[in-house]
């Protein structure tokens, strides 16, 4: 059975933009933003987190 769609196959591309790609450790960061609504929409938020209770409060206007 084929399945529905069509995966390419995409690793010499990923080998190749990996070899060209430098990372210096002096001028480099890593960020994560969670943008779940889940937690800080207090009614939509299956677990909401109070509007005290968050870690940015500039993240969201209340």
């Amino acid at each position: 059975m084929k399945p529905p769609i069509e995966f390419l196959d995409r690793s010499a591309y990923k080998s190749a933009m990996n070899e060209l790609l430098e990372i210096d450790p002096r001028h480099t960061a890593v960020l994560t933003v969670d943008m779940q609504r889940d937690y800080l929409d207090m009614t939509v938020g299956s677990s909401p987190v109070s509007p005290g209770q968050r870690a940015c409060p500039w993240s969201m206007s209340t």
